[in-house]
């Protein structure tokens, strides 16, 4: 009982937090709106006894407006937010915060007042593209040539600034888009990061805690080793991996449990192996865990297939597998699938565009059609081409879907590393 009471009075202290923090925005943009706000506020205030001053604009329902707002009960005629399931009826008395009627009051004319306004939404000033990895690294790659797409076709009219934060496999770089939480002026590349740092318990960010406004591609994970490494195939790592997983060392990228490491653990347990010991190696770039591959300090390297289709094709690496259903086309067509070689492992490393958690309809609708005019850009098909991403981008509604379904392939995947148990 005790735990329920505890947990409902945590909930009660997120929700009136959310709400503080959202009300000097609300009341920013009702004086933005001016007299024309002013009407509608008179017309569409529900509450009969309170009163709240926008700009030195007094809106009142009532003869009993001058009523103090955290004074406000229900001993008068019944309240039309009663009648609507708003509010706990109360006879008696029923005494609301302050915080909490100014957020019905500011948040009711807001809806009324601000759709218009919504629609024509752009950026002022400039704009921050937070990539949760070092310079050199895949999210930075992506970040920088989508600002160069952003800037160069005019799609956005003001700077463009890509920001690096690579620590902790993209927990710094995602938990503080809320530091801005109505800010749509800040957005970050999203990877399965995102989903699993919560599910291992790295990291307390849900990916519903953030604003998911596109999906810009998926690709496979690839699973590569030095050129003159003995493994001579997937099989032949498979079967290595099955007698001793704890012999291979893994460089997997940024964190633990990420789509490279579920990748490597899924094919160990395919192949019969206990992806348990499986000696995962975490840099804070990709780039840094081909290096170390490539002066042969660790034995393998997994992680998107376009992080290493260039040193596949200079000849400094060998990629032996992919997760993919299908072999890709073009420059990496040689490299069989899993399932080829008998190894039944598919798994997706999503990439896509998000913001802080609460982004305006407006803010969102901007830059959903900012970045489908990207996808739809000759520079942008090119680089799909060359870099082996499968071209799926979605809106911000099918992209949310998309992170629910990738949420339960992770799940999985961390069982087979005994990291599920670290869940919260």
């Amino acid at each position: 009982m005790r735990a329920a009471v505890t947990s409902q009075a945590q909930e009660a202290v997120r929700e009136n937090a959310a709400i503080e923090v959202g009300i000097e925005f609300v009341f920013d943009e009702l004086r933005q709106a001016g007299a024309a706000g002013m009407r509608v506020a008179q017309r569409r205030f529900l509450v009969p006894h309170a009163r709240v001053n926008v700009g030195g604009n007094n809106l009142a329902q009532s003869s009993q407006a001058n009523m103090p707002m955290n004074d406000y009960t229900h001993t008068r005629k019944p309240d039309p937010l009663i009648s609507c399931g708003y509010l706990r009826k109360n006879t008696e008395e029923h005494s609301m915060s302050t915080a909490v009627l100014r957020a019905i009051v500011a948040l009711s004319i807001l809806a009324a007042t601000h759709g218009a306004a919504a629609q024509s939404w752009k950026p002022t000033r400039n704009v921050e593209l937070v990539a949760a990895s070092a310079a050199g690294g895949g999210s930075d790659h992506l970040a920088r040539l989508m600002q160069k797409i952003l800037q160069e076709q005019k799609i956005i009219d003001v700077p463009m600034t890509v920001i690096n934060k690579p620590a902790s496999g993209g927990v710094v770089a995602w938990m503080g888009l809320n530091q801005n939480p109505l800010d749509g002026h800040h957005l970050s590349i999203s990877t399965a990061n995102l989903i699993t740092n919560h599910l291992t318990g790295r990291s307390t960010l849900h990916y519903a805690d953030v604003t998911s406004v596109a999906q810009l591609f998926s690709e496979s994970v690839a699973i590569a080793v030095r050129a003159d490494s003995p493994l001579r195939n997937g099989r032949e790592l498979a079967a290595l991996l099955k007698a001793d997983a704890g012999s291979v060392s893994a460089a997997i990228g940024t964190s633990l449990g990420n789509s490279g490491h579920i990748a490597l653990a899924l094919v160990t347990q395919a192949a019969g192996g206990d992806a348990k010991k499986l000696k995962a190696v975490v840099f804070q770039s990709v780039s840094q865990g081909v290096t170390a591959l490539i002066g042969g300090h660790v034995d393998v390297v997994s992680t998107a297939a376009s992080n290493l289709a260039a040193h596949h094709i200079a000849g400094r690496i060998r990629i032996i597998g992919l997760t993919a259903p299908r072999r890709y086309a073009g420059a990496l067509s040689a490299v069989p699938t899993w399932r080829e070689q008998g190894i039944a492992v598919d798994v997706d490393n999503l990439r896509g565009v998000i913001g802080p958690k609460m982004m305006s309809a407006g803010q969102i609708a901007y830059w959903e059609t900012a970045f489908a005019r990207v996808a739809a850009t000759a520079e942008w098909k090119s680089h799909l081409e060359q870099n082996q991403w499968s071209d799926n981008f979605a809106g911000a509604a099918a992209s949310r879907k998309i992170l629910n379904d990738q949420h339960d392939e992770m799940r999985a995947g961390l069982a087979a590393l005994g990291m599920i148990s670290m869940i919260k």
